[in-house]
């Protein structure tokens, strides 16, 4: 994807108080050939995550802590207040499960997994409205989350398994007691586009300018051990971020036209 396609899509989410909308709005734009939905999808929730995180420094003010609680005893709903303060409901129910109960995180993130270990009525059945509406910090979508890396790691270990490519995954390279393990370390390098691989990431997001700098230590930690490598970004990735030297992006595995083995 181009960076002003990206940065188009970027702005016309950031600047929307209906983001789904824009979302919609979005597909019908570019049809799926060209930004396919998932792609736009991927983009919206990073985005979304990239602000919260952005802003999550202003909702830590102990002032302001102490308003969102005051609030919330005084009856109005979580979602209510989540909503006027621009805040993801999960995470403002961390803040108020802390503050009345003084939970560990730990007890808090089990206490939104399963409201029904919160004794107070209001809580409890304020817990769920804030579960069942958030669509990027629940539980469940945590777990989409996870179960999406976990179904593209297993699409690249197929296509290895169909080019008959050797390789060794990620928990055979930590049972070795190895550090900075990639999701696949090669037994033998191959050549995609006349390059060398020696290891490939899989990434279930796009990949913009951020997502890269997040991973810059990582990759380059595989890099200095195992050589030029490749990352998958299933979702897509700017195109002008593609320009390191070691490193190949893609947005999928490689046609096997492109890939030959090193021997």
């Amino acid at each position: 994807m181009e960076a002003r396609v990206f940065d188009r899509i970027v702005k016309e989410l950031a600047g929307s108080d209906a983001p789904r909308a824009a979302l919609h709005r979005l597909a019908e734009e570019w049809p799926e050939y060209v930004v396919p939905y998932e792609t736009l999808v991927a983009i919206y929730t990073q985005t979304y995550q990239l602000q919260t995180r952005m802003r999550m420094h202003v909702h830590k003010r102990q002032t302001n802590i102490d308003s969102y609680v005051q609030r919330y005893q005084e009856g109005e709903e979580l979602i209510s207040i989540a909503k006027s303060i621009d805040l993801a409901p999960c995470l403002l129910a961390r803040i108020i499960l802390r503050e009345t109960l003084s939970m560990s995180p730990k007890d808090i993130t089990q206490c939104l997994r399963e409201p029904a270990l919160v004794d107070d009525e209001r809580l409890r059945n304020q817990l769920v409205r804030c579960v069942e509406s958030d669509e990027h910090y629940s539980p469940s979508s945590e777990r989409i989350r996870s179960a999406l890396g976990l179904e593209y790691e297993f699409v690249l270990y197929e296509s290895l398994f169909n080019t008959g490519v050797p390789f060794d995954s990620e928990d055979d390279l930590r049972r070795e007691g190895r550090p900075k393990t990639p999701d696949v370390r090669l037994r033998s390098p191959i050549a995609v586009r006349g390059r060398i691989v020696n290891w490939i990431d899989s990434k279930a997001m796009f990949g913009d300018v951020r997502t890269l700098a997040d991973c810059q230590n990582q990759v380059r930690g595989y890099v200095h051990r195992y050589g030029p490598g490749m990352i998958i970004f299933w979702f897509g990735y700017v195109q002008e971020v593609d320009s390191d030297p070691d490193i190949i992006l893609s947005h999928g595995f490689p046609d096997l036209n492109d890939v030959k083995c090193v021997c």
